[in-house]
């Protein structure tokens, strides 16, 4: 896996066990289909936005 121009690496992990409290402050993103990860835009929302 490359790192991109900026030396981060994008995964998925899955957190479906943790607790809410401990995935709170993670970013959000959604991939809903074939869409290429480089075309996903961040808008600053965070796991707790839709939960709490």
């Amino acid at each position: 896996m490359a790192a991109d121009a900026e030396g981060r690496r994008r995964i998925a992990v899955a957190l479906r066990r943790s607790g809410p409290e401990r995935v709170a402050d993670l970013p959000f993103g959604h991939q809903g289909g074939p869409v290429a990860l480089d075309s996903l835009t961040r808008d600053g929302r965070r796991v707790r936005d839709p939960w709490f």
